[in-house]
């Protein structure tokens, strides 16, 4: 009679080998109860304060958990490989099917949880500059500046790029500085002894363009450097001499410019510079 049972319960074991793990699961889980309550009977026997006593017990039972779920996920590991390993398989052909995808949305959580930007402000990344005047969790769109370079003016077209270039490229922000930025103003020199005249005027007409809005440039950007913790820039009017290869000389304007007026401070400059002729220049002694 017995031998039947047992010979049963083998062939049942057979035909589902899962049956054996899940008795075995029970098994552990009813023997870690049992251990727990040996432990926690024991403490309390051994009349500690109060607070040491529950802190023990608390302890107790959080490890006789985590020795619970190890044991029975090691039990189970042989029986849930072939369903991890698919599922593994379908969650990588369902990332790189929706690679792009993903990296669009993870940059645009990336940029909006490190408040990179937002509508208004002026930047630039790769080589797409402008006004940001959507900003999206897959994509921004920007009022392009350009298309030169060192031009100011915006174009009127609108430019959509996907939210995962941030990942491989620098953004750079031109509108921290509440409504301010610093901005650099090349001017070509037609010969050297043109320079130092050429730098006194750049300088002039820099001072006059910023000199009605100066103090409130000040006070806007020392108050974010403040708040930042960066050193205050010099705002006053500044010229540099810059050499390229070919030994041809330049001359940077650097000075606060409102945001809204970029492009109209750029050709105020322009205008200017081309009133300045070589007769103003001293000649060659």
């Amino acid at each position: 009679m017995i031998e039947s049972i047992l010979a049963e319960i083998s062939q049942m074991f057979s035909k589902h080998p899962y049956l054996k793990s899940l008795l075995a699961s029970v098994i552990i889980v009813l023997l870690l109860y049992v251990i727990n309550r040996i432990f926690i009977a024991s403490f309390k026997r051994n009349k500690r304060h109060g607070s040491e006593s529950n802190l023990i017990t608390r302890r107790i039972n959080l490890y006789t958990k985590y020795i619970a779920v190890l044991l029975i996920f090691l039990l189970w590991f042989s029986q849930l490989q072939g369903v991890l390993v698919s599922f593994l398989a379908v969650a990588a052909a369902i990332v790189l099917a929706l690679k792009e995808l993903i990296m669009c949305l993870t940059g645009g959580i990336l940029l909006r949880s490190s408040n990179t930007f937002k509508t208004g402000d002026r930047i630039e990344i790769e080589n797409i500059r402008g006004f940001v005047i959507e900003r999206g969790l897959l994509a921004t769109k920007v009022l392009e500046i350009g298309p030169e370079k060192n031009s100011q003016q915006t174009t009127g077209n609108i430019i959509t790029f996907s939210n995962n270039l941030v990942f491989a490229n620098t953004v750079k922000n031109e509108s921290y500085f509440k409504g301010y930025s610093i901005k650099s103003y090349f001017f070509k020199a037609q010969n050297s002894y043109q320079i130092e005249s050429l730098e006194k005027f750049l300088l002039k007409e820099g001072s006059a363009i910023c000199e009605g809005y100066m103090e409130e440039a000040k006070r806007s950007i020392s108050s974010f450097c403040v708040k930042e913790g960066i050193i205050i820039p010099s705002l006053d009017a500044k010229t540099k001499l810059i050499i390229d290869s070919e030994n041809n000389f330049s001359i940077l304007l650097r000075i606060p410019v409102k945001n809204s007026q970029i492009a109209d401070v750029e050709q105020r400059l322009n205008r200017r510079f081309l009133t300045f002729t070589i007769d103003q220049v001293p000649q060659k002694v």
